[in-house]
């Protein structure tokens, strides 16, 4: 948990297929997997260095526990 407010921008990628939307669709980004890498490289920089250690800290620890169900009590 965090009191921190995060900007959240909704991307949805096809990895297989091209797609020929230009605009958002209800506030959802569409794009193909080939276009993903420009895509995000032309967002504004919104994150502070020490948010997205924070972020990494809580994808490596959820991704770990993905992996390793069992080791994680309940």
């Amino acid at each position: 948990m965090t009191s921190k407010e995060w900007k959240i921008k909704p991307v949805l990628c096809f990895t297989n297929a091209y797609v020929k939307v230009r605009r958002p669709v209800k506030g959802v980004e569409v794009v193909s997997l080939k276009y993903l890498n420009t895509f995000l490289k032309r967002q504004p920089a919104s994150l502070e260095p020490a948010d997205i250690q924070h972020v990494l800290r809580v994808f490596k620890f959820r991704l770990e526990k993905q992996e390793n169900p069992s080791s994680v009590p309940r």
